[in-house]
């Protein structure tokens, strides 16, 4: 079977495209995969959010502790937000082991100043130059142990330089040693011209888990050279959503809008999403049998 890297690259390699859903924890990894989806992906966004701060003021040991708590839990490969690498080549370096060893399938990393701000998210985005990312980018390929652990080389240049710039350093990129290429088409003419231009797999974002923006499914945009999707946020937004709803309800009416029905299934399958039957299961042949006939049961 091979590690995580193997099984990433396995999946990709069929050619249907692999959607790498969006997951923020190990309840919503663990559902996902009981769901049947092939991947995950952690984005540094989205536990910025859940921590409550910002992709800019995470650390690569806050990450690598999330990775290690979701592949402890799951068996599909988890795809990683690396940001920019937490620093300079030194510190990319250190960002590869630790994702590694925690589990990680493949790291995505970018070509933003560090620290990124957190304007980002605004769409401000500041490039380093070309010539300090290929230092990053043979930094990591030189760091990682394990030959089909995958190194995604994103670039933003299209947004912030042109066109031309972002296939340049696509290319610079790929040549550093990169496996994958993210250079963010915005229609699928473009997406196609890219793929073309460059001549490196790609990868490509679906927001909310869906491609609709540049009229392609997953499948097809595999036929176009992007065979890896990640899924930023589909996860994240509909949880938080649920929760305020939920929330409101209840200082609205004392009382959530769920009904009694609902509640006892969600529960029992969040019991099952976590393994609570086979916990118990352990429980009744061993610290139970004590219980038992001391207090009777």
């Amino acid at each position: 079977m091979g590690g995580p890297g193997r099984k990433l690259r396995d999946l990709i390699a069929r050619g249907e495209g692999v959607l790498a859903v969006n997951c923020y924890d190990p309840l919503t990894a663990k559902l996902a995969e009981r769901m049947g989806f092939q991947a995950l992906y952690l984005g540094a966004g989205t536990r910025g959010y859940v921590m409550n701060v910002t992709e800019a003021m995470i650390t690569v040991t806050e990450m690598a502790t999330a990775i290690h708590e979701i592949t402890v839990k799951t068996k599909i490969p988890v795809v990683v937000d690396g940001c920019t690498g937490f620093g300079e080549p030194l510190h990319m370096q250190r960002t590869i082991w630790e994702y590694e060893h925690a589990g990680a399938a493949a790291i995505e990393i970018e070509d933003q100043i560090v620290p990124k701000r957190a304007h980002h998210h605004r769409g401000f985005e500041h490039l380093i130059s070309l010539e300090d990312m290929v230092d990053k980018v043979k930094a990591a390929v030189a760091a990682k142990e394990d030959p089909d652990f995958v190194i995604i080389a994103r670039t933003n240049a299209i947004r912030d330089e042109s066109v031309p710039q972002a296939i340049a350093r696509a290319k610079a990129y790929r040549a550093a040693g990169a496996d994958m290429i993210l250079a963010g088409g915005r229609n699928r003419e473009e997406m196609e011209m890219l793929h073309k231009e460059i001549g490196a797999p790609m990868v490509a974002f679906a927001m909310m888990g869906s491609m609709e923006r540049v009229g392609l499914t997953v499948r097809e945009a595999a036929k176009i050279g992007y065979t890896l999707v990640l899924d930023p946020n589909s996860a994240l937004v509909p949880a938080f959503h649920a929760v305020r709803e939920s929330l409101m309800e209840i200082k609205k009416n004392g009382k959530t809008n769920m009904d009694a029905a609902t509640v006892t299934a969600t529960q029992q399958e969040m019991n099952e999403t976590v393994d609570l039957p086979a916990y118990w299961r352990l429980e009744e042949m061993t610290t139970e049998k004590g219980a038992k006939a001391r207090f009777g049961g």
